[in-house]
Parts: C-alpha cells; structure tokens; sequence
C-alpha cells in the first residue's frame, strides 16, 4: 500500500470504523494537516465553526441523533482551550466524542524542554499549551501521539475506550510533524493485544500467574477458574486471593508469595520466563522493589489503570492491559480455543509440583506449640466454610503460609494494611453475615489489645466466633524485626520492655466469655474440635513458642523495612 499522511489516516480511519461523513472544527495553524485531510477526503464534510467552545457540543448533538462518534478537530493554544467548555458538556452527558487537537512540533513543545529538578517552561513553541493536563479531569482518556506508527494503536484505543462501558470524550493530541508525517500502513499491526499475549504465553517455556484481589468478585472468578484448567500454568497468589484457588484444588497452586510467601516462591517467581499478573497490586512484600522479584518479561492485567501506570519507569519488559479479570480470561480462553493449542511447558510443572511436595508444612508435634502447628490443626479440624480471620504480626505471616482451603473456607483479613487490631471487628462483621458455620479468629497476645473492647460486642450478640490467641510473650514479629535492624535491642516488643502479656482468663471472665487454655500438643487437637463444635463465641488462649521461628525469614535490612 501506498504511504499515506498521519493525518490522512486518521480521518480515513474515522470514517470506515464509524462512519464519521462530519467534522467539526475551526481551521488553525497547529491543525493545518489535520484540516486538510478533510478536504481531501471524498466522503468526510467540514462543518465550520465560529468558536472551538461549540465543536464539541455540535458532536454531542451527532451522537444523540444516532451517530457511534462525534469526532471534532481543533488547533493549539486557544483552539484548544475554547474546545474545553464544549468537551465538559460531553463528560458529563456521557457523550462519547473525540478531539483530535494540533499541537507545535513535537521538538518546539513543553515536554520536549523538561529538564529534571527545574521547573517546566509554561509555554515554548507558537500558541503552545499543555491541553493534556488541562482536559484529563474531563476526558476518559488523553494521549499525546509522538510516534507515528503508534496512530492505529492510540485510535483504537480511545474509540473503544469512548464507546463502551459508561461512554464518554476522549482527546488526541497530534503534533504538526506528526500530523504531516508519512506512514506505510502495512507496517501498522493488526494484531490484537489478546493475539499479542497469547503468542507470549505460546512461547513461553516457564510461564507463572500471579493472582490477587481482582479475581475474586464472582464474574471473575467463574473466568479465572477456567483460564487456570484450560493452561495449566503454575500459580501464586497474593494474600488478597489465597482463599479463592484452595492450595490442592489446583495441583499448581504454589499458595502465597513474597517475602513472607511460602517458602522458595520467591525464587520460582524470579525463574519464570513469563509473569502474568492478574488482578494483583504487586506490592513490594510481594514482588519486590521495582518488581525485582519477577523475572523481565511481565504481563500486568488490571482494572485499575492507575495500577498499571505505577510501574512505567521500571526497566523490564512490561504489557499493560486495562481491563477486568474476567475479560481478560475470557479472551484468553476464546484464543485458546480458537487455536486449539496445548502448551509445551511438562518440565516446568514437573519442577513445580516437586517443589510443592518438597515445602508442605509438617507437624513439629513439640511443647511449647508451634504456630504453624496450631494454624494446621485448626484448618483441619475446621468444617465447609468456616471464615479465618487473622491479625497483624506473626499470626498474618503464619496463616497465609499455611492454610490451603481446601474444604471451601474464607480468609478475611487486612490486606494492603495487615492493620494492628483488625481481627475481632472483622469478625464481628462477618459473623453477621453467616449463617452458618463458625467464623474462626487467629490473634497474637499483643494484636488483640488493640480493639479488646469489642469483646463486649462479641458477647452481648452471643456470636458465632472462636478466638484463638497467640500468647508467644508479645510482639514476636517486632522482635524479629529489632533483631536485624537494631542488633536486638528491644522496645514494645516484650514484657520487660513494655508489653506485658494480659491474664487472658480474667479478660474472658470480665467480658463474660467462655475461656479455655491449651497448653500442649498432646491434646491440641482434641481441645480445638472441641470448641469448634460449640456455639456461641469463646476465647481460647494457646501457649505457643516465644522463640518461634518463622518460614523463609526475612534476612536482610530492606526485607524488614519494607514489612515494618
């Protein structure tokens, strides 16, 4: 095909996608391409104004005649601020238009003039100003177009991007060299970014998911489930996600990871060849600073674009795709599907499932009781849908490395925050909501300080909920902490430094709760099915290890900043 103007393009695109016969517009310096792609085209008319402010709401008129697109073209400096009063009407009408804007060339512009550390110039080339800035309150979404080659992409994008969900403007800007500039449209690619990923996962020999939160409303996760089986690809999940793929469900499920994950997720996150992540912040506990943790090439998927765009700086190879993790699965399943392909990765699996099988938690069986041994038991003694609810500390990082879920149960918990205190007001909102089956609170000695006046509530309402409390002698995750940052120099952290631990029995007997002490391992188990077949709420005090340790450790000062 014959190389063509950007500008030409554009209008030629408006009119075979949409049918676009009409634009609005004022003629301009900083438009003077884009104006005369109209007048070259056959079938495309201009509609003259006296004043851009009306361009965009003649557009609105289009689109509530009948029209997929109002589209207007407007020139830079004053052209494109008259455009936004009319292009505030479109937003708040929910009015699906485009402004396609001149701009200087791009060497004459502000950001071609951005230093670091000085403040940016207000103006530089001829009628410039920065339209961006001003219009991305009102706009679903505005892109600067700096490679030419980009125009098919950026169009695609913010057409779509106007036509569907709640509808809306959204603006162009084209820079003069850019607008006159030549292109050879057979270099433009078709491909879609669903084709684009599902070759990358075809290639991939050790591809890995990461899952979070995003998965779990119920529309995502009836997609999510299917895209799992469908691939097979091994899975880890942040801690907002772990109970919606119980551990044994899916035998690839490596359960949660980061620095507090399972142990030697880490590595595997670092070893995959392809991360796609689903519906997950990637916080820094999980993937590190800068996504260090994960290997180069990354897939980000989220509904959140603010989300996405955190990560723009990071020198890794990244796709960013803005979008629901239920049509994010949907997609992928309908490539797969129409590519009936299989993917080729038997020794990656292999090698997760012989990590899985090496790493399970086994039973210490010792007295003082071990944490992990009292999450453990109290999973297995639990019954279908029974809720977790676990507190800050030690009693956070021990219940998302061990429970599996996979007798259907929930996990209730702080996520972003892992705030102080949270559990039993958690509980209490939850239990509200069940009913049936016993909502189950996993607390530290120190944690449960924080809200105990709720305790009243929790027995004033007789609810369902068992609390069981970590007495470990206080704050055993901060004296982890204070071990590696100061040397073990202890403050709040134990008895003698400001944090007794509380008689838990007269706290039952003063918030009238039923009370119960389980000292050893012996009759651990037989005690926790006893108070979970009772009804009412009751506070159980379990002593565990003061010296406990803890599974993949946090080793080095940054680990422990980054938890603190």
């Amino acid at each position: 095909m014959a190389k063509v103007r950007v500008a030409d393009y554009i209008t030629e695109y408006l009119y075979e996608k949409f049918c676009v016969e009409h634009i609005f517009m004022l003629s301009g310096g900083g438009s003077i391409y884009l104006d005369d792609s109209v007048a070259l085209h056959p079938h495309v008319k201009d509609i003259c104004v006296r004043n851009e402010a009306t361009v965009a709401m003649m557009a609105n008129g289009y689109v509530k005649s009948g029209s997929p697109l109002g589209v207007a073209y407007v020139t830079t400096g004053p052209g494109s601020t008259n455009a936004v009063a009319g292009l505030a009407e479109s937003w708040v009408d929910s009015c699906p238009v485009l402004i396609v804007s001149g701009q200087v060339n791009s060497y004459q512009t502000i950001q071609s003039k951005k230093q670091d550390g000085i403040p940016p110039l207000r103006s530089y080339g001829t009628q410039e100003i920065d339209i961006l800035s001003i219009v991305v309150p009102i706009t679903k979404k505005c892109l600067r177009l700096e490679n030419p080659f980009d125009v098919k992409k950026y169009l695609d994008e913010l057409t779509e991007i106007a036509t569907t969900d709640r509808k809306g403007p959204v603006w162009l800007e084209v820079p003069l060299d850019v607008q006159s500039a030549y292109i050879d449209t057979e270099l433009l690619t078709e491909e879609s970014i669903e084709s684009i990923i599902f070759n990358k996962i075809k290639n991939s020999k050790r591809p890995l998911i990461l899952a979070g939160q995003g998965i779990k409303d119920m529309y995502d996760i009836q997609k999510f489930r299917p895209f799992l089986w469908r691939t097979n690809i091994p899975l880890i999940l942040s801690r907002m996600g772990l109970s919606e793929i119980s551990y044994d469900g899916y035998k690839y499920n490596l359960g949660i990871g980061g620095i507090k994950g399972r142990q030697y997720n880490k590595l595997v996150m670092k070893d995959a060849d392809l991360v796609i992540a689903i519906g997950t912040t990637l916080s820094p506990a999980f993937v590190g600073h800068n996504l260090e943790f994960l290997g180069n090439d990354i897939i980000i998927v989220d509904v959140d674009e603010s989300e996405l765009n955190k990560f723009s700086d990071v020198d890794k190879n990244i796709i960013k795709v803005h979008m629901s993790c239920e049509k994010f699965c949907g997609s992928m399943l309908n490539e797969f599907h129409k590519h009936i392909f299989e993917l080729d990765i038997k020794d990656w699996q292999d090698e997760i499932l012989e990590i899985k099988e090496k790493n399970r938690i086994q039973l210490k069986g010792t007295t003082p009781i071990d944490v992990y041994d009292l999450v453990k038991t109290i999973e297995l003694s639990s019954k279908f849908g029974d809720a977790f609810v676990c507190d800050a500390g030690s009693s956070y990082y021990v219940t998302q490395q061990t429970l599996e879920f996979n007798n259907s149960q929930s996990d209730i918990t702080s996520g972003a925050w892992a705030s102080m205190g949270v559990a039993i007001p958690l509980a209490i909102g939850a239990s509200l909501r069940k009913e049936s089956g016993n909502v189950i609170v996993i607390v530290g000695d120190g944690s449960i300080e924080t809200n105990i006046q709720e305790l009243k509530t929790l027995s004033y309402y007789g609810l369902n909920v068992k609390i069981f409390i970590i007495n470990n002698g206080g704050y055993i995750s901060m004296r982890d902490h204070q071990d590696v940052l100061f040397d073990g120099r202890y403050i709040n952290a134990t008895t003698e430094t400001g944090n007794p631990v509380l008689n838990f029995e007269d706290v039952a007997k003063a918030f009238g709760l039923q009370y119960m002490k389980i000292e050893k391992y012996e009759t651990m188990k037989d005690n926790i099915v006893d108070v979970l077949s009772k009804n009412g709420p009751i506070l159980v005090e379990v002593m565990c290890d003061s010296n406990q340790k803890l599974i993949n450790p946090i080793s080095t000062r940054d680990e422990h900043e980054w938890m603190v």
